[in-house]
């Protein structure tokens, strides 16, 4: 099996207020992630312009929370995620953030600025694996730090690739670790 495996650390922040008055932030079934290369020396300025475009999203109430991460360390990147419970529900969205004149408003101001600050970006869609993952159901907010790998796994290879994580769970806490953790397929 062809795996390829990338790991890296990244420290979160809350961008919509919603995910903080959140008690019991359970994993979504779906996540949509953009990703974003910064360019380097344009940290700060990007920042600045991620904070002006959440809060107007905000201001247009935006019918979803997002979860940005930025890396600690590796390729200076910045993570958007967003929980969703179905693919359904993430056509749902994307079609009203087109059809909502205040949402589309937004994006039409701060899209095209992107590219002053981006080396490159993409998009993907995660689907939760409960039968994968380890230790989850911990809320969202009761994490400060997370480590994310992505594991891209070859085409018709899935069946190989969800045998061998099944066959050996962790066994971290036995060492008195506590390990938090959510897998995902991508």
């Amino acid at each position: 099996m062809n795996v390829r495996f990338r790991s890296f650390v990244v420290a979160t922040i809350l961008l919509a207020p919603g995910l903080l008055a959140a008690q019991q932030m359970t994993s979504p079934k779906w996540i949509t992630i953009g990703r974003e290369v910064v360019k380097p020396g344009k940290d700060a300025a990007h920042a600045k312009h991620e904070v002006a475009w959440s809060r107007a999203l905000e201001a247009a109430k935006i019918p979803a929370a997002t979860l940005a991460m930025v890396a600690m360390s590796g390729p200076n990147e910045a993570w958007w995620m967003t929980g969703f419970e179905s693919a359904d529900a993430i056509q749902k969205y994307n079609d009203g953030m087109e059809a909502t004149p205040a949402l589309a408003a937004v994006s039409a101001k701060y899209y095209p600025l992107e590219a002053d600050y981006l080396a490159n970006t993409f998009n993907m869609i995660a689907r939760y694996r409960d039968d994968l993952s380890y230790n989850s159901g911990s809320p969202m907010t009761s994490l400060r730090y997370m480590v994310v790998s992505r594991v891209g796994v070859k085409l018709g290879h899935n069946a190989e690739f969800v045998e061998a994580r099944t066959v050996r769970p962790i066994q971290r806490p036995s060492a008195g670790l506590t390990v938090k953790r959510n897998s995902m397929i991508c």
